[in-house]
């Protein structure tokens, strides 16, 4: 699998006042396992991190944490309930620019001179002007529209709750016509029928091959056509379809086939309890798999499993606990 050329990556997450007297600083990798107890905020960090990059204004982040900045190894970064020293400079420096121009105007090039540009530096209703904005909205989010325009336009972002796939696979609901059929098996269709129009044979093959190598465990073979895929039972030589399968399987499948349709282009993979519904052998290969089928992504999990690390992702593994320190702001 070919990579990507070099593209800005999350770098670190610092959080203040997590639930009212949390601090926290992580620092992330190309993959990222973040592990601990429950109760301690893994599926929070998750969730607030998704809610930073997809601009999402809602009242679970308000409620959660005073100040959260996500940033990037470009330098850039996303921040809510506030800014940061380094972007309140740089508002300055657009204030100061846009006043410079109107001098500029009105006095000619011969007007701007040291005196005014250290005037306009140290100008407190700027900074005052500041402060009333953010004031003002404490619940936004923060960042450049260099940053918007990354995220908008290249960055892909997916978040993976196992926890609701599990349950999704159980329920099933009437589409009509008498038949019934759930939301995993849903959306698991809809990536593979993207997966299959898609010109990228590449990332096709890389899915076919690693899926093929985790349903080895249960005798099962997928296989793939220009517009259409069907699984083989080994043990009775049958097609079967995707209803048929385990919950684990599906669940299989689903992760997969949405990393293959995130390929040829940077990414940020999130997932919450990935070992859910799998059995061990397939928590110890998913990486692994992930990564094979599509490296131009960044993979940031939680997970109560250390089964998820054991196959060379040791240097991944991130105590929650280690990364906590608790504040007296509560």
């Amino acid at each position: 699998m070919t990579s990507l050329p070099k593209f800005p990556k999350i770098k670190n997450l610092m959080v203040k006042g997590l639930h009212g007297y949390k601090d926290i600083f992580l620092e992330f990798k190309d993959v990222t396992v973040i592990v601990g107890k429950n109760g301690m905020g893994k599926t929070t960090l998750l969730k607030l991190i998704h809610s930073l990059l997809i601009n999402k204004k809602d009242e679970y982040l308000v409620s959660i944490c005073d100040f959260a900045e996500l940033s990037f190894t470009d330098n850039e970064s996303i921040s809510f309930g506030g800014i940061t020293d380094k972007l309140r400079s740089e508002l300055l420096k657009f204030t100061i620019n846009e006043r410079l121009e109107e001098i500029k105007k009105t006095r000619g090039k011969k007007g701007i001179s040291k005196a005014i540009t250290d005037m306009i530096l140290n100008d407190l209703e700027v900074n005052n002007k500041i402060n009333d904005i953010l004031k003002m909205h404490r619940d936004a989010i923060f960042f450049k529209e260099k940053t918007e325009k990354y995220i908008r336009n290249e960055l892909k972002i997916r978040y993976i709750s196992t926890v609701n796939i599990s349950f999704n696979a159980d329920n099933n609901i009437d589409v009509g016509n008498s038949v019934s059929t759930n939301l995993l098996d849903l959306a698991t269709e809809k990536e593979m029928r993207e997966l299959l129009k898609s010109e990228n044979q590449l990332y096709k093959n890389a899915f076919l091959e690693q899926i093929n190598v985790m349903l080895i465990d249960t005798n099962k073979k997928f296989f793939t056509s220009d517009n259409e895929y069907w699984i083989l039972d080994g043990n009775t030589s049958k097609k079967i379809t995707l209803s048929q399968l385990s919950s684990g399987e599906r669940q299989l499948i689903y992760i997969l086939v949405t990393a293959a349709n995130i390929g040829n282009s940077p990414a940020v993979f999130l997932m919450d309890e990935p070992e859910i519904s799998l059995h061990l052998s397939w928590q110890e290969k998913i990486l692994d798999a992930l990564r094979k089928i599509n490296n131009n992504m960044q993979i940031i999990i939680v997970t109560h499993s250390p089964a998820m690390i054991m196959n060379g992702y040791m240097d991944s593994y991130v105590d929650i606990k280690n990364i906590i320190t608790e504040n007296n702001h509560g």
